[in-house]
C-alpha cells in the first residue's frame, strides 16, 4: 500500500538555505517586505502614498484655514503581483530501502542536484531578467563597454542612481564575466584587504568598485541588450511558494518511490524604491517615455511607440497595479490627482514614468 511522506517546513527550510548559499542572486534582494499572499500565486505589497509636502504659510488666518496647508488623509498603495512561474517535478528514486530515514536523504540528494543543474540556474537567470525589465532607471549606452569606458559608465549609473535619493554604499553590482576583466585589472579597484573586514557574499569578487558589491555572473544569465546592472536589495523582492514536495513509497505502476516537487515564484521591483534598481543596456532597447500635456481639465498622452498605462492616484503604472489602465484618449483630471504613464513595447525595457501632481 502506498504511503506519501510530506516534507516538513523543517526540511522545506533546508532546501530553500541550500539554494540562497549557491545563488548568485538571493543574497542582493529583500526578504523582509511587507507582503500579503492570497492563494498560491498572488502577493499584495503595501505602501505609504505620499503627495508633495506644503509649505507653511504664517499669513494665513488660523480662524479661517491652516497655516500648515490642506489638511489631506494619509493612504496607501496596494500593489497587486501574480507569480507566473509555476515549476514541477515528478521523479522515481529506485527501491533499495524502505527504511523512512533513508527516503528523505535520497529525496534530498536529488533535489540537490536538481537545484544545482536546474532550479538555481532557471530562478537566477529569470530573476535578472525580470528586475531589469522592471528596474526604475535604464541607462541606454552608445556603445557596448570596453575596458576603458565600463568603469566611466558604472560610476554614471551609479550617479543617476544616487540623485534619485539611493543611499551610496549600498548594492550589488551584476556584471556578465565577459566584462569582468576589466574591472580587476583597474586601478580605481578596491581589494578585500582594504574593506575593513566586511563579509562579501559567496561567489561575489572580492573587492568593490564605486561602494558596490560585483557579483560576477554567468555570459548565459545576462538579458537581450543587457550589460550591467546595479540592484539595491530594498528595492527588489523574489516571492516563492513551495506548494508541494513529498515522497510517496511504494507507488503503484512503478517499481521505485516517488518524489514530487511543486513550487512557484517570481521576481518583482517595488514601486516605491524602483530607482535602486538601475540597468545599463544596448541603445534602442528602451522604449521612449511618453509626454503628457494638462490643459482645460484633461490629460492628454502623446507616445511614439507601444502600448501607454496609466494610474490617477499617484501609483507606479509600470508595475502590477490594480489602478493602471490603458491609454486611448485624453483623460478628465482634477485637482489632487496625481496622473502617471509609461509606456511599454514588446521586446523592449519599459519607459520611464511621468508625474503630473494636478494643483490647480
Amino acid at each position: 500500500m502506498a504511503e506519501t511522506i510530506h516534507h516538513g517546513e523543517k526540511f522545506r527550510t533546508k532546501l530553500a538555505k541550500y539554494f540562497a548559499h549557491k545563488s548568485v542572486t538571493d543574497h542582493a534582494f529583500n526578504h523582509d517586505i511587507d507582503a500579503e499572499f492570497t492563494g498560491s500565486d498572488t502577493v499584495h505589497v503595501y505602501e505609504v502614498a505620499t503627495t508633495p509636502i506644503n509649505q507653511y504659510d504664517k499669513t494665513v488666518d488660523p480662524s479661517k484655514g491652516s497655516r500648515f496647508g490642506p489638511v489631506t488623509d494619509v493612504g496607501d498603495y496596494q500593489y497587486t503581483f501574480k507569480m507566473t512561474q509555476d515549476d514541477s517535478l515528478d521523479r522515481i528514486v529506485d527501491k533499495s530501502n524502505n527504511n523512512m530515514q533513508f527516503l528523505i536523504k535520497t529525496a534530498a540528494k536529488v533535489m540537490k542536484a536538481y537545484i544545482d543543474k536546474e532550479i538555481r540556474p532557471r530562478k537566477d537567470k529569470y530573476r535578472l531578467k525580470k528586475w531589469s525589465q522592471e528596474a526604475g532607471i535604464h541607462f541606454e549606452l552608445d556603445a557596448e563597454p570596453t575596458k576603458t569606458t565600463i568603469l566611466e559608465n558604472i560610476i554614471d549609473l551609479h550617479s543617476m542612481m544616487i540623485d534619485e535619493g539611493v543611499p551610496e554604499d549600498v548594492g550589488t553590482l551584476f556584471i556578465p564575466r565577459k566584462y569582468v576583466k576589466a574591472l580587476k585589472l583597474a586601478p580605481e579597484w578596491t581589494g578585500l584587504d582594504e574593506l575593513g573586514g566586511k563579509t562579501l557574499p559567496k561567489g561575489a569578487l572580492k573587492g568593490t568598485y564605486d561602494g558596490l558589491v560585483v557579483q560576477p555572473i554567468p555570459n548565459r544569465y545576462a538579458p537581450d541588450g543587457f550589460y550591467f546592472s546595479i540592484f539595491i536589495k530594498e528595492s527588489i523582492i523574489s516571492p516563492e511558494k513551495i506548494n508541494t514536495f513529498r515522497t510517496i513509497t511504494d507507488s503503484e505502476n512503478f517499481d521505485g518511490d516517488r518524489m514530487q516537487y511543486h513550487c512557484k515564484y517570481d521576481a518583482f521591483v517595488i514601486p516605491s524604491q524602483a530607482a535602486g534598481a538601475a540597468v545599463a543596456c544596448a541603445k534602442g532597447t528602451v522604449t521612449a517615455t511618453p509626454t503628457v500635456k494638462i490643459a482645460e481639465g484633461k490629460a492628454t498622452v502623446t507616445a511614439t511607440e507601444g502600448v501607454v498605462y496609466y494610474t490617477m492616484d499617484g501609483s507606479d503604472p509600470r508595475y502590477q497595479s490594480a489602478d493602471a489602465k490603458v491609454y486611448s484618449a485624453a483623460v478628465t483630471v482634477k485637482v489632487g490627482d496625481t496622473f502617471r504613464c509609461c509606456a511599454k513595447a514588446d521586446g523592449k525595457y519599459v519607459s520611464a514614468a511621468t508625474y503630473e501632481y494636478i494643483a490647480e
